[in-house]
């Protein structure tokens, strides 16, 4: 490839790397988690640990794992299609809606370069991780459904709370990845991506952007040529959000911190038929316990399960199938006393409204993911990728009482669409 055209597709790639700097993303599946990025990831369940079928599934997955032989760009895009509901209930009465429609769309792109027979570098930058609820103007966004005032000799209205907390959330989080891969030999070969989060958080009061750095290292074991073997692990990233909510209610907006939580995978892959078919399964330990925010909020850590079939009916089209497994992280608070106060992270805050932004304002509770795909090879250097993934739906629900001891009970439910879309060129 000569100067001028390698410049040219330079120019490409960072103009669409500066389209994911302003993308507006919100989204749930592992957690707050994408199962995976890249088409080919998104198309086999969520895997690439031992196998990734493109550049930026790859830097994500396990860096180590990344192709070396050709320069690779990426150019892929998620439009992801969630459905939530909310229900509240106060003694006799209950008050339901659904979060406002719409469609994110997640970008993911990467290059990859290589500047030796061992080694590979490149830069990814992808949407990783998001959740968010709109239900603003719904019957659950009532801001004056609790009058106190009488209790403490004041006017009507002068002390007044809302229904539930948690109507209104969109965290979003994306990640610029530099990285580098050594191939050891036919056998072996390591890899380390660089991570810095960028992330904006926003709790109905105006929006906070932040910025974390955190790294993944892998290696990649083949013992032989049809068997791959993959081991990652993920550094967390904590990102303070300055000033987006009064979580005490004393009349100042308070921070919240949130950490993207360290990981382990392990993945394996297997070709039966060599360049013809192909059974990848991936596991990952998600360490939500752990993590700051999240464990503020009752998170569990996650056992993630993927697993992937690809197979290639004739040489340029590829058929992709898989199904991922996470168990909702969101641990359950049933029989809470709704006038009990709780710290989080300093701030206190009654345990009713707690609970409500715990299950109303971060439903991230879908276990189970289908997904289809077809990788086809238009011309020798170019491929496109049509996806789809489907998040069954899962509710929560949680009973209690709420500040004046009267019975209540929050509930949420959410399912997941997405159609991936992407193009792989090779030059």
């Amino acid at each position: 490839m000569n100067k001028k055209m390698f410049r040219l597709y330079a120019v490409v790639f960072l103009s669409v790397l500066m389209v994911l700097t302003v993308s507006s993303l919100s989204f749930a599946t592992n957690g707050d988690n994408l199962i995976g990025v890249g088409s080919g990831s998104r198309e086999m369940g969520g895997t690439g640990i031992a196998a990734p079928q493109d550049a930026v599934g790859g830097i994500y997955s396990n860096p180590a794992a990344v192709a070396g032989e050709k320069i690779n760009m990426d150019f892929m895009g998620t439009l992801f299609i969630p459905s939530v509901t909310n229900k509240a209930t106060v003694g006799n009465l209950s008050y339901s809606a659904d979060s406002a429609s719409k469609v994110y769309t997640i970008p993911s792109v990467a290059l990859t370069i290589p500047v030796s027979t061992q080694a590979t570098v490149g830069i990814a930058a992808y949407g990783v991780s998001g959740l968010g609820v709109d239900y603003r103007g719904t019957n659950v966004d009532n801001t004056r459904y609790y009058d106190f005032s009488a209790m403490y000799g004041r006017p009507a209205g002068s002390i007044v709370y809302p229904l539930e907390s948690g109507t209104y959330t969109n965290f979003n989080g994306m990640q610029f990845a530099p990285f580098v891969r050594y191939k050891v030999n036919d056998q072996f070969s390591v890899g380390v991506a660089g991570r810095v989060n960028y992330s904006m958080l926003d709790l109905g009061t105006g929006t906070s952007q932040n910025y974390g750095i955190g790294a993944k290292v892998g290696i990649l074991y083949k013992p032989m040529d049809t068997v791959s073997l993959g081991l990652t692990y993920s550094s967390p990233i904590e990102v303070n959000y300055k000033s987006v909510s009064d979580f005490d209610g004393n009349g100042t907006k308070d921070n919240l911190k949130l950490e993207q939580p360290q990981e382990v995978g392990f993945g394996i892959a297997f070709e039966p038929i060599k360049d013809k078919f192909l059974i990848e399964t991936d596991l990952k330990w998600i360490n939500w316990a752990d993590a700051t925010g999240y464990k503020d909020f009752d998170w569990s850590n996650q056992l993630v399960v993927g697993a992937g079939l690809q197979f290639k009916p004739v040489q340029n089209l590829a058929l992709r199938a898989g199904y991922n497994y996470g168990k909702n992280p969101v641990d359950s608070h049933s029989n809470f006393t709704g006038s009990k106060m709780m710290s989080m992270q300093g701030y206190a805050m009654p345990t009713y409204y707690y609970e409500s932004f715990r299950i109303t304002g971060f439903p991230a509770f879908v276990e189970h993911h289908l997904t289809l795909g077809l990788q086809y090879t238009v011309a020798p250097q170019v491929s496109i990728n049509v996806g789809y993934m489907h998040a069954f739906n899962k509710s929560m629900k949680e009973t209690g009482t709420n500040m004046a001891g009267a019975p209540t009970s929050f509930e949420s439910s959410l399912s997941e669409d997405s159609i991936e879309l992407g193009v792989k060129i090779k030059l």
